[in-house]
């Protein structure tokens, strides 16, 4: 497993440019959560948007295959996992 930051992270993320991904991640409550996701995905956006920006509270959206859309909590990212690659995220 290849140590890295989470700045590099969130740029490996952004990368994929709609490849499937294992991420996981410590939700607001504590518990954790683990999707396997794309980024890029538009089918079924109805074009209205979000009422605050993601990026500022340390959001990503993506599609998740099991749930649908869902973001990513990029302050408490744990190991990431893309082409076969797997991160882990130092804190």
């Amino acid at each position: 497993m290849i140590k890295i930051s989470k700045e590099v992270a969130i740029k490996k993320i952004y990368e994929t440019s709609g490849q499937i991904f294992k991420v996981t991640f410590r939700k607001n409550n504590g518990r954790f959560r683990r999707m396997i996701c794309r980024t890029g995905v538009r089918i079924g956006v109805k074009g209205i948007g979000h009422k605050f920006n993601p990026t500022e509270k340390g959001l990503i959206g993506v599609y998740d295959m099991s749930n649908g859309f869902r973001f990513i909590n990029t302050k408490e990212l744990i190991n990431l996992t893309i082409d076969h690659v797997h991160y882990s995220i130092k804190i």
